[in-house]
């Protein structure tokens, strides 16, 4: 490698983990989050999928499954892959707290996580992973290693009673906002969500971003 490249990757590399720490120390990363970027903890990538025109992932989640326990060596779950899969698609910011509410909201409608996960009556999306447009959450990023081992721990705990949100049932990310057109803000919806009884609190293991909502 030329001396010249050399020292501008090195450079790069310098500015990254500055612009990390700076951001950590701002709360808006946080260690987590950080290793995850670098690549650290991930482990092996469980399937090579693209999200289609229409939104969602043309193959039978049965078969992402299969290929995924494949990966790893020993049988996976629906609903943990299930879990993997949406965690790392709606983000690795709080994403232990993430998991178990989709736990909670599962165990409210009465439905395993994964068929409330691809759940979209009336939908071509209906029964396959793919974007939250028009359903609960996001299932649209294939799954690591370390996700489905963080899945395997919170469902254990969840089903033991351990629940470190609390029982929260909903969150957001406050920077997801205004990235869509005509979406509300988040004080529309903080104010929204306080009137069906809905209190907002920060969660220890996530950013300042990362919010969490349970009925009080």
């Amino acid at each position: 490698m030329k001396p010249a490249t050399s020292i501008a990757l090195g450079t790069l590399a310098a500015l990254t983990f500055a612009y990390l720490f700076i951001k950590y120390d701002e709360g808006d990363v946080t260690l987590e989050t950080t290793l995850d970027f670098l690549g650290f903890s991930k482990g092996a990538r469980l399937n090579h999928t693209s999200v289609n025109t229409d939104g969602y992932i043309d193959t039978d989640p049965a078969d992402l499954i299969a290929e995924a326990s494949s990966v790893i060596g020993a049988d996976i779950s629906p609903d943990i892959y299930a879990l993997a899969r949406s965690g790392r698609s709606e983000g690795k910011n709080g994403m232990e707290a993430r998991m178990h509410v989709f736990m909670t909201q599962a165990d409210q409608a009465g439905m395993s996580v994964l068929a409330l996960t691809v759940r979209q009556p009336g939908s071509v999306k209906d029964g396959y992973f793919g974007t939250q447009r028009g359903r609960r959450w996001a299932s649209s990023q294939d799954p690591y290693e370390g996700d489905v081992a963080l899945a395997n721990k919170v469902y254990s705990e969840h089903r033991n009673g351990i629940d470190p949100t609390g029982g929260a049932s909903r969150f957001v990310d406050k920077s997801a906002f205004g990235k869509q057109e005509g979406t509300r803000t988040f004080a529309e919806v903080e104010e929204a969500w306080a009137k069906e009884g809905y209190q907002g609190f920060s969660y220890a293991d996530a950013s300042s971003d990362f919010v969490l909502f349970r009925k009080v």
